[in-house]
Order: structure tokens, then sequence, then C-alpha cells
């Protein structure tokens, strides 16, 4: 893998463990829209692991890291694409606290072996 793709699966490293980071200290989706700063961060960071990820050449999501769930986060556009007060609290929170600790696992993993 060049170093432009090891860069970027360092950056989505970075900008997920960001988000559990963020989330650590709430309770649950209500407690979103209870902190507009961390939801506003929350939301900016999820764009930023969408983007990121868009980034990366098909060949690397399918062959080197074929066991991440790429569509999930691909669904991310629907949680931040859609008007601000209607979002789907629950989806954005079961993202926070399922899929980004199994990405940031699988990443770590990855990285720390290559």
């Amino acid at each position: 893998m060049d170093s432009q793709n090891k860069q970027l699966l360092k950056q989505l490293l970075d900008v997920s463990k960001r988000v559990i980071l963020l989330a650590k200290n709430l309770n649950g989706p209500e407690d979103l829209e209870k902190n507009n700063y961390i939801f506003d961060d929350l939301l900016l960071s999820v764009a930023s692991i969408l983007d990121i990820s868009h980034k990366l050449p098909t060949e690397i999501k399918e062959k080197i890291l074929c066991e991440i769930k790429w569509e999930k986060i691909d669904n991310y556009d629907k949680i931040i694409r859609s008007d601000y007060h209607q979002l789907d609290l629950q989806t954005l929170w079961k993202a926070i606290n399922e899929d980004l600790p199994y990405l940031v696992k699988k990443l770590e993993n990855y990285l720390n072996n290559n």
C-alpha cells in the first residue's frame, strides 16, 4: 500500500477515535441534542469519516480491508445529509457506539501489522 493510502487510513482511524471519545460521556441519543457543540462536532467528524472513506481506492476496501462493512460507512451520508432537526439520533448513536469501535479495531490491527 502506498504512503498516501496509508495516511488516509491513519486519518480515518484518528477521526473515528475522536468521535468515540466525544460520545464517551454521553448517556444516549437524547444527550446528543442537549449539547449542540458536541453534536455539531460529531456530525462534522462523521462527515470526515465518510469523505476519507470515499478517497480510499475500492481495491483496498475489497481486498485488504474487506472485513470492514464499508456500506455502513456509506450510509453515514443519510445521517449527515438529512435535515438537522430530523436526524435519526438512534442511527447516529448506533453508528458511533457499534460501527466505529469495530472500524477502529480493524484499522488499528491493519496499521500495526503493516
